[in-house]
Parts: structure tokens; C-alpha cells; sequence
């Protein structure tokens, strides 16, 4: 829907042109949808209710176009990326494979998961606006008449499409967490040749292929943490939305509506903190698997060359200055903390008003 997947380097021109055709006729259509919305903060603004919504809805098509700014700048990178994952997946070894098979057998209940709630929330609006008196499934507001058809129907057409490509951010979520993934696998394969190593030989393979590794976990990282920090900035705001009307007094249907819309922006955060958390480990513990080899029963040679091998090595992780210390599940964790804490504070302002 945002066009953010690469095409592969050896696309023709026919397949350039329709892909460029597609990503100007998304960001065309997010930015028809932003005058409305913007119309609409005016209009509503004394609504509590509708202006959470618009506000909420508006951040996700600055998230729209956060996310396709950055895949369009990094599209050649991401491409390269791309092809090195399946140039590896074709030639990995038997071990190899189990490993990314435990990997796929580990995340993908979870994400695909995640993935139908993303979908099926905007659906549910979608299909829901067509049993209430609202006439659109987006609360945007238009400076002139748009009660006749057809431009009624183009209008709820619209929407619905705008309300699926925001839906879609997950698939670049989800993408991030694959390389990110991937990444952590490859640390995995090292670390089961660092716990075979016999020999000074078959120790310098294990360390070429773990510097190698870090190189390709440290591009992932370059080129991905743009999409993770976005995710993390840009969810909080509708958070702290919708906590707001979760714990105002709204009736209960419209605090069911927010919860759902409060559970997809944590969602958001968790599927980029859960990889980030998970590489961090990995390259972490890399090299400390060194220690499990038979490295003792070995020349003295072997020994201190293994020792040596042994220094802490620096991570590889996603941050972002004083904003995201450290992309992890601590942080996530952290992340939800601060958020309850804000909702409290606020809870105490809206009882005492």
C-alpha cells in the first residue's frame, strides 16, 4: 500500500515505471486526506472525542510519510539488504536453516497476530460507519457540500483506502523485524561455529565470519533504526490520546474504541523493541560462546589466542541521542511504565476538574 518494499536490482523498466506510479498515487492520496483532517481540527475543536480521533488519525499519516521518506533515501540499501538475505537463505547449511527455521517457528504466530489486529481494527471502523449515523469512517471535515453522490461513495471509498494505507505501517514494522531478526540469527550461526572451534584455524574463520556478520548487523541497524525510532516517537502521542478518553468519563463504547486504538500504538513499539532486544542480546553473547568450545584441551597458542578473543566486544544496538538510550524490551518496558504513570497524573487532573 505505501510502496516501501524494494523492487529487486534487476527490475525492468516496466516494473520501475509501475512502481514509481504506485508510490505517487499513495503519497497523493494520504495528502488529499490531510487538508480535511486539518479543516476538521478547527471545526471540532471544542469535541474532545473527534478531536482525538482526527489527531490520532493525522499522526498516522505523518507516520505514513515518515516511513516512505525513509524508504524511498534508503531504497538502494534496503535493496542490497534484501538480496544478501536471499542470496544466504539459498546457499545456508543444514544448521543454518534449522536456525532460521526456529526463528520462523518463534515469531511468526506473534507477529501475524499483530499483524490481523492491525488490519481488522481499521475494517471494523470501516465496516461499523455503515450502521451509524457518522457519514464517513474518517472525522474529516470538507469546506463544502459532499452530501450528494457519487462524490459521497468516492469520499467513503477514500477513506477506507487512506484508513488501509496507515493500516500498512505495520508491514514496514514487520520488514524492520525481519532484517533485525535475520541479523540475530547470524549471530546464532557464529556462535555454534565460535562453540566448534578445534584449532587456531577454525578460529580465525569463526572471527572473520563473526566481523562479517557485525559489518551486515551494523547496515540493518543504519538503515532500520530510522523506522523503529520513528515508530517509538510518533506512537506516543495517540497513546497519550487515548488514555486521555480512556479515563475520562466517555461512555464505554467510544473507551473501547480508544483502547484498541492505545493497543495498536503499543504494538507498534513492541514489534521494533522485541528484534532490537533480541540482536542486542545476541551480538552480545556472540563471542562469549568461545567459551563453550574445547578451547582448554588445546596448545597453549590456542589458549591465549582464545582468551584474548574473549574481550567484551560492543553490542550492536538501536538508539537514538538522549530520546532511545537503548532499543530493548527493557526500554519497552520502561516506555509502557512512563505512559501509565502519564495517564495517573492526568486522572488526577480530570477528577479534580
Amino acid at each position: 500500500m505505501n510502496c516501501s518494499w524494494p523492487l529487486p536490482s534487476n527490475a525492468t523498466r516496466t516494473q520501475t515505471l509501475r512502481f514509481q506510479i504506485k508510490k505517487f498515487v499513495a503519497v497523493l492520496s494520504a495528502s488529499v486526506i490531510t487538508f480535511p483532517l486539518m479543516y476538521s481540527v478547527y471545526v471540532n475543536r471544542n469535541d474532545k472525542i473527534i478531536l482525538t480521533k482526527v489527531v490520532c488519525f493525522a499522526d498516522a499519516i505523518v507516520h505514513l510519510f515518515v516511513q516512505m521518506f525513509f524508504s524511498t533515501i534508503h531504497h538502494d540499501r534496503i535493496q542490497a539488504l534484501v538480496e544478501q538475505v536471499q542470496e544466504y537463505c539459498a546457499n545456508a547449511k543444514p544448521y543454518e536453516k534449522r536456525i532460521l527455521q526456529r526463528y520462523l517457528d518463534k515469531y511468526s504466530m506473534p507477529y501475524g497476530v499483530t499483524a490481523s489486529w492491525f488490519y481488522l481494527t481499521p475494517t471494523f471502523f470501516f465496516v461499523g460507519t455503515l450502521f451509524i449515523a457518522q457519514p464517513f469512517p474518517i472525522d474529516a471535515e470538507y469546506p463544502f457540500p459532499v452530501d450528494y453522490e457519487p462524490l459521497r461513495s468516492a469520499i467513503f471509498l477514500h477513506h477506507g483506502f487512506v484508513c488501509l494505507q496507515c493500516t500498512s505501517i505495520v508491514c514496514n514494522n514487520m520488514f524492520a523485524a525481519l532484517l533485525i531478526f535475520f541479523a540475530a540469527a547470524r549471530f546464532e550461526m557464529v556462535m555454534e561455529e565460535f562453540r566448534a572451534v578445534e584449532s587456531m584455524e577454525t578460529l580465525i574463520q569463526a572471527l572473520q565470519k563473526y566481523y562479517r556478520v557485525k559489518s551486515f548487523a551494523r547496515e540493518v541497524v543504519s538503515v532500520m533504526q530510522y523506522t523503529a525510532i520513528a515508530t517509538t516517537i510518533l506512537a506516543t502521542l495517540p497513546l497519550v490520546l487515548c488514555g486521555l478518553n480512556i479515563i475520562g468519563r466517555q461512555p464505554a463504547m467510544v473507551k473501547v474504541q480508544f483502547a484498541f486504538m492505545a493497543g495498536i500504538a503499543i504494538l507498534e513499539v513492541f514489534m521494533v523493541a522485541w528484534p532490537a532486544d533480541d540482536l542486542l542480546e545476541a551480538s552480545e553473547k556472540a563471542v562469549q560462546s568461545l567459551f563453550e568450545s574445547p578451547w582448554y584441551n588445546n596448545l597453549v597458542k590456542l589458549q591465549k589466542a582464545v582468551l584474548f578473543s574473549l574481550v567484551p566486544q560492543k553490542p550492536v544496538f538501536i538508539s537514538c541521542f538522549y530520546i532511545i538510550p537503548v532499543l530493548s524490551l527493557r526500554y519497552f518496558c520502561s516506555y509502557v511504565s512512563n505512559a501509565l504513570s502519564i495517564f495517573t497524573a492526568l486522572r488526577l487532573v480530570v477528577n479534580d476538574d
